[in-house]
């Protein structure tokens, strides 16, 4: 199953290599955290599997002024057809490393297509540094949520850092538990195998400017 996802690796990073900017926040896996994308980037993300297809999902995450992002979705449906969606946050406080958690509040598939449904949550985001000098160039996050929809559950999530390119990172997200190696080869770019139940999938992160 992962051969595929490497013979086409060189090809989807070539795709979303394009300029460079800031440090990337993102959800730990599924789950959501409280950090949000900064106002004026947008992160472009795929996932990709081992299927004939090798297209699982897609789209993009729209960072706003006022702490509000907006995340608009496609992801392909059993019948092979794409299937919208689209997820709404607030960033009520941001975390402070080191010191001070984020509280983030939102809304998942809000137009109810896909077989999650919508959902609504609550989460809390703390970051800490990973050095002693509070250096702020290796920070570890670790997520407490909870959602509410047709299914009533806490999720959490944890990203550790194993230097400046790689991170580990595991989740529960309501739903399964996920786990995921991240690579970051250049600024923007993010590159996470990720294994989701019985699937292994890759996901593509890219985040431009404007």
């Amino acid at each position: 199953m992962l051969n595929p996802l490497l013979r086409n690796l060189t090809i989807t990073a070539a795709i979303a290599v394009a300029s460079c900017g800031v440090a990337l926040a993102d959800n730990t896996l599924f789950a959501p955290m409280a950090l949000l994308v900064p106002a004026n980037h947008m992160d472009i993300v795929g996932y990709y599997d081992g299927g004939a297809k090798f297209w699982r999902a897609g789209g993009a995450r729209l960072g706003l002024p006022g702490g509000f992002e907006i995340n608009f979705g496609t992801a392909r449906s059993t019948n092979g057809t794409g299937r919208q969606n689209l997820d709404f946050e607030y960033q009520y406080l941001a975390p402070v490393p080191g010191t001070a958690p984020g509280f983030a509040f939102g809304v998942l598939d809000s137009m109810n297509t896909t077989t999650a449904h919508r959902r609504f949550y609550a989460v809390m985001t703390e970051q800490l540094d990973m050095h002693a000098n509070l250096s702020h160039d290796l920070l570890a996050n670790v997520s407490i949520g909870y959602e509410a929809g047709v299914k009533c559950s806490p999720f959490v999530g944890v990203k550790i850092p194993l230097g400046t390119q790689f991170a580990l990172l595991a989740e529960h997200d309501g739903f399964a538990v996920n786990g995921g190696i991240e690579f970051d080869p250049i600024p923007n770019l993010a590159l996470v195998a990720i294994s989701k139940g019985s699937d292994s999938l890759l996901k593509v992160r890219y985040r431009v400017s404007f």
